[in-house]
């Protein structure tokens, strides 16, 4: 008999974005199942966060801290839910149904032409976002919300299987240039593990310069994404 599944839903480098937590607590409140959620403290032990290593070093703390916790407990699955991602309320129950061991949300990179964050082709130092690569065939999973089997990526909102917690580790090579997920993705694939990605899971991802917006997945735009400005209150402003 399969187990009920018991989630940990882990946010690192907890920030009060109003968005993106009233989104988190809708999705879990429809969850199948139970659900705890981490928030973790926003620590940077390598130093103040920013772009490139330093930043790196602190995401890895910050997600090997979280695997500590959850091989400690009795959770099923670990769904990795990073505090700038506004997910769709029934994002959980949607990736349990993949039943997959690792399974991806959808959303945008936050760098400049926002591609997908799901990638057909993943090596050390490249690889191909879907709508990049076959950018028709990606349109259509995403408009008939659909399942496939991908080469990663991100952590935005992921859920992960127990056993592959336990066989993988979060790492950050010495002289690897993406963050810890790039290489967590490599390093499923490498032990035959199967990741899929869920082009009807679409999240939206905040960016709050030079203006607040969250940046959406839309295969029907030009450029396959689009924007939704939104107003942030001060305190929330000096919490990002």
């Amino acid at each position: 008999m399969a187990l009920t599944p018991r989630i940990l839903a882990v946010t690192p480098r907890y920030r009060r974005l109003g968005r993106a937590i009233v989104a988190a607590i809708r999705m879990i409140d429809a969850a199948p199942c139970p659900v705890e959620h981490l928030d973790m403290a926003n620590d940077q032990p390598f130093g103040r966060e920013g772009p490139g290593r330093t930043g790196n070093l602190n995401v890895l703390y910050l997600y090997s801290r979280a695997r500590e916790i959850f091989l400690r407990g009795d959770w099923t699955h670990m769904l990795t839910l990073e505090d700038d991602i506004v997910p769709p309320a029934d994002a959980i129950s949607k990736l349990l149904a993949c039943d997959a061991p690792v399974a991806y949300s959808l959303y945008c990179w936050r760098r400049v032409g926002h591609p997908w964050s799901l990638y057909r082709i993943l090596f050390e130092d490249s690889g191909a976002s879907w709508i990049k690569d076959r950018p028709l065939e990606a349109e259509r999973l995403a408009r008939n919300g659909e399942v496939r089997d991908v080469m990663g990526l991100g952590l935005g909102c992921t859920l992960i299987r127990r056993d592959v917690l336990e066989q993988i580790a979060f790492r950050q090579p010495a002289t690897g240039r993406a963050a810890c997920d790039w290489y967590f993705a490599l390093d499923v694939g490498k032990a035959g593990i199967q990741q899929v990605g869920h082009f009807g899971v679409a999240c939206g991802h905040i960016r709050m310069d030079p203006s607040p917006k969250i940046i959406w997945p839309d295969p029907d735009e030009p450029g396959h994404y689009r924007y939704e400005r939104f107003e942030v209150p001060a305190p929330e402003l000096e919490a990002a």
